[in-house]
């Protein structure tokens, strides 16, 4: 039997700096492990760009405003509804949080011309935080990420 009251509203809040620049990023999104969760945020309008964390492509906006979930593995937890990118503010809705969701979605603009290497857009994105306990302790993590 695990003893609940270790973690009983387990909300872990705390500043994280950029460790190479110093700054304190904007507040982030904070999810329950196994939980729903809405990541949105608000930025220039623009035609095409892509969303992405750690390397990995998640979503592709085109110039007719249409959201698509270019990640297999997501493209099962994500609410097709929730999709949206209307006058600079891009969300979605997230089902099943796992901790290998935490971290820093940010646009990137794929250039026409040499050299082809992805351009990260400025203050266009969101970090998400994960909540949750161990499933062999109990006690609370947070699973975040430095910038």
């Amino acid at each position: 039997m695990r003893p609940s009251w270790w973690c009983i509203h387990c909300v872990v809040c705390s500043i994280v700096t950029d460790s190479r620049t110093g700054a304190t990023p904007a507040v982030g999104v904070y999810a329950r492990l196994g939980g729903p969760v809405t990541v949105t945020w608000a930025m220039s309008p623009i035609k095409e760009f892509k969303v992405m964390k750690d390397y990995r492509v998640l979503f592709q906006i085109t110039g007719s405003n249409k959201v698509t979930v270019a990640d297999k593995e997501l493209r099962t937890r994500i609410n097709d509804d929730s999709l949206s990118y209307t006058r600079g503010n891009f969300s979605f809705q997230l089902y099943n949080v796992t901790p290998s969701d935490a971290g820093q979605y940010s646009c990137h603009l794929d250039p026409t011309r040499p050299p082809y290497r992805r351009i990260r857009m400025q203050n266009c994105g969101q970090t998400l935080y994960v909540i949750g306990e161990y499933p062999y302790r109990s006690v609370c993590y947070i699973t975040a990420v430095l910038m």
